[in-house]
């Protein structure tokens, strides 16, 4: 008996031993696989800070889409400004996006302790560049300006991409920096490979949208003004993910009501480190919002190119700028040029128009080819009605109004109007004017209520290809009289084949009657025998349904005789036409209509050209 209970005690005495051994086992497995997939699970903090991050990244690079070229145009065109920048975009996010996986695969590296530790990690490397992103987004005037006066050195077309080093391109590393982290954080929590892929091609998708949607919906905007409240509200939306963050883990260490006194009847001490009010941590949420502000109010104050209403108006010797606002179509100045005596009106990176102080005549000779629209059907008939689409300096609108034209016109940018009646004689008792969309419009005008149509919406480097196509012109020619007469204008390089010839044929698709003249080049009058056919022109259509022969007045050229430069330059128009091609090419339409990128060549002469009528510091003050 002795023996059988000795045995008994030995055995029950080693059982213990196996049992420890096991809880060891147990804990040792559970230290290391504190992160198994299990406890990958978000919690409710992190999923919002990953959907505040994910939203408000997107919708930067959205705006940032439409703010950064904005913002340059003045300089370089709303054709080079553009240039290249959303694959740019893709790119700085995607190498943005690289660096913060790498930082990921660094935060899963040093995790201590499991999915607290790593989402407290996590959380500060996503808050932190959105931090940074929008205090830089904020500064972002000042160097972008410093860069300016020097980017012009580079030409037209590393100029934009280089001074987007200071404007853009730091904002959205940060942001693709920080959305990597959400996203590769969102996925962790996926138990299998096939989920993780799935979430990140998701989150990826869902972001993309925003861009473009942020991009494609966006409305008018002030560049500089806006580029500051998108820094703002970056900062806040960050605010509010810290802020959210910051209440959860103080809620987590509140102690609870059985732990609210110590056994000797002490009170428990709360971790100071996790508390909503402990001083570091409304440091760390305030601070940076606050100096986003400050920067942000800074700027609205002292750079002028953030200011809604332009600032300081500039007078130098060379010239006086008698107005300077920024409104639809960008920055738009007047002034006056004292050593050539002229007035220009200037909208971004282009003179819409013009006219010499002494005679108040344009400066532009094709402004005058659109009178030949009168001078075709030999007798002018009673109460004529004009439209004109896009008005410029309303040299056109003057010229038709002064021969008892009903003039109605369709501008975009009601500044421009305003200073066309303010400092170029702009008649105020014209028959109508329409601030709005020329498309818009011509879709909803009456059938037949004009004799002739004059189009001229150049600006910037291009003409907008939605007012060049089949259906725009289509509707055009819906809006004219049986034989009225459209004259479009249009910038571009007679010797490109392409363009004129797609041109050309999406006219002949609606009318029966073509013509083309081109604006007389000075470098020919010097040089008769010059070849100027690879040079920027303005090239005026002429297209109806009725013969286009046009009778014009000769002009009395007489020793002593006083001839208006309108006169002079319709008597010389039939000597500049241009013989159109024939080519049996597709018309421009609105599913299909490349003339964006057909301009390039043109946006390039058209930024020299601008360079050598004024220099570079008039157009740096804007």
């Amino acid at each position: 008996m002795m023996t059988s209970t000795n045995n008994v005690t030995k055995r029950a005495g080693k059982s213990k031993k196996p049992s420890t051994t096991g809880e060891h086992s147990k804990r040792e497995d559970k230290k290391h696989n504190d992160y198994a997939p299990a406890s990958c699970k978000l919690s409710k903090s992190i999923i919002i800070t990953i959907a505040i991050t994910l939203m408000i990244s997107s919708r930067t690079a959205g705006a940032l889409l439409t703010l950064g070229p904005q913002y340059l145009e003045p300089l370089y065109g709303n054709v080079l400004a553009q240039l290249g920048f959303l694959r740019a975009l893709l790119v700085v996010m995607a190498a943005g996006g690289a660096l913060g996986v790498l930082y990921w695969r660094r935060i899963l590296a040093r995790k201590q302790g499991g999915s607290p530790s790593v989402d407290a990690q996590a959380r500060r490397a996503i808050t932190r560049p959105i931090d940074l992103a929008a205090i830089m987004m904020a500064l972002a005037p000042v160097p972008t300006d410093y860069l300016l006066r020097f980017s012009g050195r580079l030409g037209p077309m590393w100029g934009p991409m280089v001074t987007q080093c200071a404007l853009s391109f730091p904002a959205l590393v940060l942001c693709g920096f920080a959305s990597a982290i959400a996203i590769a954080r969102a996925s962790h929590g996926a138990s299998t490979s096939a989920g993780k892929a799935a979430v990140v091609v998701a989150l990826l998708g869902v972001c993309g949208w925003v861009i473009m949607d942020s991009a494609l919906s966006a409305h008018f905007r002030y560049g500089g003004h806006s580029l500051l409240i998108t820094a703002v509200l970056l900062s806040f939306a960050n605010f509010v993910s810290k802020f959210q963050a910051g209440s959860e883990e103080f809620m987590k260490a509140l102690p609870k009501p059985a732990e609210e006194r110590a056994p000797g009847g002490a009170k428990s001490a709360r971790p100071a480190q996790a508390c909503l009010g402990s001083r570091p941590l409304k440091m760390a949420m305030i601070v940076p919002t606050m100096v986003v502000i400050l920067l942000a109010s800074i700027m609205l104050v002292t750079n002028r190119h953030c200011k809604i209403n332009g600032g300081v108006i500039s007078t130098t010797p060379e010239y006086r700028m008698l107005l300077r606002k920024e409104s639809t179509t960008g920055w738009i100045t007047v002034s006056d040029e004292h050593d050539r005596g002229m007035r220009v009106l200037r909208s971004g990176h282009s003179l819409i128009g013009g006219q010499w102080s002494t005679t108040r005549e344009s400066i532009f000779a094709i402004f005058y080819y659109a009178d030949a629209v009168r001078m075709i059907r030999g007798a002018q008939r009673e109460n004529e009605h004009a439209l004109i689409i896009g008005l410029g300096a309303g040299i056109s609108a003057r010229s038709l109004h002064k021969r008892k034209v009903r003039v109605d016109v369709v501008e975009i940018d009601p500044v421009v109007y305003h200073a066309a009646v303010g400092f170029f004689g702009l008649p105020r008792d014209l028959n109508a004017v329409h601030l709005c969309d020329a498309r818009a419009f011509i879709e909803s005008a009456p059938f037949g209520t004009y004799d002739y149509i004059v189009h001229d919406v150049f600006t910037g480097g291009s003409v907008p290809p939605s007012l060049f196509s089949q259906e725009a012109v289509a509707h055009l020619h819906r809006i004219l009289l049986p034989d009225g007469v459209l004259a479009m204008n249009y910038v571009g390089i007679p010797n490109d084949h392409r363009s004129m010839a797609h041109i050309t044929a999406t006219l002949r698709t609606t009318f029966e009657y073509v013509r083309c003249f081109i604006e007389p080049n000075p470098a020919r009058k010097d040089d008769p025998e010059k070849d100027t056919s690879g040079v920027l022109s303005n090239m005026m259509f002429f297209a109806s349904d009725a013969p286009l022969n046009f009778q014009i007045p000769a002009v009395d050229s007489s020793p002593g005789r006083n001839t208006s430069l309108r006169k002079a330059v319709l008597s010389e128009m039939l000597a500049n036409e241009i013989i159109l091609p024939n080519d049996a090419v597709r018309p421009l339409t609105d599913a299909w209509n490349p003339l964006s990128e057909w301009q390039l060549p043109g946006a390039i002469q058209h930024w020299h050209a601008m360079r050598s009528i004024f220099p570079e510091e008039y157009w740096l003050d804007y």
